[in-house]
C-alpha cells in the first residue's frame, strides 16, 4: 500500500524510494517481535535507508537503461539490513541477511511500461524478502558477502559493470542519506516533478494560460524523455492510472489546466478527463536536453513554451520541490498525511489520523516495547 499512489519518499540522486521497502519491513518485524521501542525503530530505518540508498548511488545509469526498478531490486537488501538490526543481529548476521536477500533481488520496469498494478507490488515483495532474509540469518543461515562486487554480484550481473562503488561511499560517515530524502508534493513519478514545479511557477506568474498556449516542450535527461515522454501519442492518451502517473505530457497539461499542484483526488480515471486537458496535452512534447546528465533526471528539468501571440518563455530548475535544497515544511507534510489518510479505503477519523501522526512525530520518546502498538492501534480502530 505504501507505493500504491506513487506518493512515497525518493532519494533523487539514486532514482529510488527507500521508505517503501524499508519501513514496512521494519514495522512488520517490530510488530511480530513485540520488543522494539521508538529509538530502535528509528535506528533500524536509518540503517536500511543508508544501505539501500548507497547501493543505488553506485549505479551509473537510469532504471530505464537496464530495466531494473532499483527500489525493489535493491530494496530487499536494505530491508534485510534494517530488520536484522532491529532483531538484534550482530555484524555477521546483518551481512548474512543482506547476502540472503540478494538471492531474491528483483523488480522490473515492464510493470510500468505496460501500466500495470504490479508496479505497486514490487516494493512490497522486496520488503517481505528482507524480513525473510533477516529471520533466516538470525537462525544461522549464511549468505554471500560479495553481493555487490563479486564475480556474480550486483555490479556485474545486474548492472553490467556500469557501477561505481566509490560513488556509493563517497560521503559515508559524513552524511546520512536519510537527510537527503525528498518528499513528493505530487502523487506521480518523481522525475516529472521538476516540470510541474516550472509549470506552476509560470502559471502563478501569469505567463502561462491554457487558452493562450500554442506549444510547450519539456526537457529532461535522456532516460526521462524516453521513459516518461515516449511514445508521444501513448503518453498523450494514458490508458490507466499508472500510465497517467508516468506521463510527462499528461501531467503537465493537467497542472496547466488546473492552475495548481496535483492532489491525490486529481489522479482519477483517465477517461473522465476534462476535454480542455485533452486539448492542451496535444500541445505538449518532451525532448532530451544535453544540459541534463543521465543521473540528473530527478534533479533538473526545462520548460519552454510559445503563446498564440508569438511570445516565448524558457526556464530551468536544478532542484525539485520537496528535495533537501527546496524542502516541504512540516505543516505541508502533515497536510499531505491528512490528505492521504482521508483517501484510505476506510478513511481514518480525524482523531485517529492525529493519533498516528503524533506517535510518529514523537517516536524517539516512546519507551519500552510499545512503539509499534502506539502507531498501529489507531489504524485498527479506524
Amino acid at each position: 500500500m505504501a507505493h500504491a499512489l506513487d506518493f512515497d519518499d525518493t532519494l533523487d540522486e539514486a532514482a529510488l524510494h527507500t521508505g517503501v521497502a524499508v519501513i514496512p519491513a521494519v514495522l512488520a518485524a517490530a510488530e511480530a517481535s513485540g520488543t522494539a521501542n521508538g529509538e530502535q525503530l528509528i535506528e533500524s530505518i536509518v540503517c536500511g535507508t543508508e544501505i539501500l540508498g548507497r547501493l543505488g548511488m553506485g549505479v551509473l545509469n537510469s532504471p530505464g537503461d537496464w530495466g531494473w526498478v532499483y527500489t525493489s531490486a535493491l530494496g530487499s537488501i536494505g530491508a534485510a539490513a534494517a530488520v536484522a538490526k532491529l532483531l538484534g543481529g550482530d555484524e555477521d548476521v546483518i551481512w548474512n541477511a543482506m547476502g540472503i536477500a540478494y538471492s531474491e533481488s528483483a523488480g522490473n520496469c515492464q510493470t510500468s511500461t505496460e501500466g500495470t498494478l504490479a508496479k505497486r507490488l514490487q516494493p512490497g515483495l522486496a520488503a517481505g524478502s528482507g524480513v525473510r532474509a533477516a529471520e533466516l540469518a538470525m537462525a544461522g543461515l549464511t549468505g554471500p558477502r560479495e553481493f555487490v562486487n563479486g564475480k556474480y554480484g550486483l555490479a556485474s550481473l545486474y548492472f553490467r559493470g556500469e557501477y561505481d562503488s566509490s560513488r556509493a561511499v563517497r560521503t559515508l560517515g559524513s552524511e546520512w542519506l536519510i537527510d537527503r530524502l525528498a518528499f513528493k508534493p505530487y502523487p506521480c513519478c518523481r522525475a516529472i516533478h521538476g516540470a510541474l514545479d516550472l509549470v506552476l511557477e509560470a502559471v502563478n506568474a501569469g505567463k502561462l494560460r491554457p487558452e493562450t498556449l500554442r506549444s510547450m516542450r519539456i526537457g529532461g535527461s535522456a532516460g526521462v524523455h524516453k521513459d516518461l515522454g515516449l511514445p508521444l501519442e501513448q503518453k498523450r492518451r494514458p490508458a490507466s492510472l499508472v500510465d497517467c502517473q508516468f506521463s510527462t505530457p499528461w501531467l503537465v497539461a493537467l497542472v496547466t489546466v488546473l492552475g495548481r499542484g496535483l492532489k491525490v483526488q486529481d489522479m482519477g480515471p483517465f477517461h473522465e478527463a476534462d476535454p480542455e486537458v485533452t486539448r492542451v496535452v496535444d500541445l505538449v512534447s518532451t525532448y532530451s536536453d544535453p544540459r541534463i546528465g543521465v543521473l540528473e533526471g530527478a534533479q533538473k528539468a526545462v520548460l519552454s513554451f510559445e503563446t498564440l501571440d508569438g511570445e516565448t518563455y524558457e526556464t530551468m530548475t536544478n532542484a525539485f520541490y520537496g528535495s533537501p535544497e527546496d524542502p516541504m515544511s512540516d505543516a505541508t507534510l502533515i497536510a499531505k498525511f491528512d490528505d492521504c489518510a482521508s483517501m484510505a479505503e476506510t478513511p481514518l477519523r480525524p482523531e485517529a489520523a492525529a493519533a498516528v501522526r503524533n506517535s510518529i512525530m514523537k517516536l524517539e520518546d516512546i519507551q519500552g516495547a510499545t512503539a509499534i502498538r502506539e502507531i498501529l492501534a489507531p489504524l485498527r480502530r479506524g
